[in-house]
């Protein structure tokens, strides 16, 4: 928990503008999270982790947004973050139902607007389909840890959200599964 506390520390000192970005994206994701029904892509009832959704990613922030769309607190313990086959573990600490947190990217890579991919995983065995909670590629096709994202039927294997040059968020507009479910855009809704 003292990763996260960090990270809201350190977000007080970015620019009012940045600041004023964060805010209108948790204020959207808070919505979205709000609105969460049971019409999405159904977890399995015994595995909490499948109520975490990565619902935004922030590139100038180098940041996620992650939220429990579920009805119970999530505990992250054992949850790793991973990115074209780099993994790590979220320190652990636990997410109230409908609660979204912004967690830094930097320990694995940051996020490029230009491309990259994330995904949840119980472990770090980030090929092993068993293991995917979430996944979101972005920018190109054909990053390393989709094959294992379509075996575990939450991504097709063709499939990306695409972005521009001036790509600064991608957000999830629907919480189901889906490159569908995403949007790329230059500014803030």
């Amino acid at each position: 928990m003292a990763h996260h506390q960090n990270r809201a520390h350190t977000t007080s000192t970015h620019s009012v503008p940045g600041l004023r970005r964060l805010l209108i994206l948790a204020a959207a994701v808070a919505c979205l999270s709000a609105g969460c029904s049971d019409d999405g892509a159904a977890p399995p009832p015994d595995d909490p982790l499948f109520d975490l959704q990565v619902v935004g990613i922030d590139f100038p922030l180098n940041s996620i947004l992650l939220t429990n769309v579920g009805t119970d607190p999530v505990r992250t313990q054992g949850l790793h973050l991973c990115q074209d086959g780099e993994c790590m573990e979220f320190n652990i600490f636990t997410i109230a139902p409908r609660a979204t947190i912004l967690f830094s990217v930097s320990r694995v890579g940051g996020v490029d607007p230009a491309g990259g991919e994330l995904a949840l995983h119980r472990s770090d065995a980030f090929e092993d389909p068993e293991s995917v909670v979430d996944y979101v590629a972005w920018g190109v096709p054909g990053h390393q840890g989709v094959q294992a994202a379509a075996a575990a039927q939450l991504w097709n294997e063709d499939d990306y959200v695409p972005t521009e040059g001036g790509t600064i968020i991608l957000t999830r507009v629907e919480p189901t599964i889906g490159s569908d479910t995403w949007q790329a855009s230059a500014e803030i809704p």
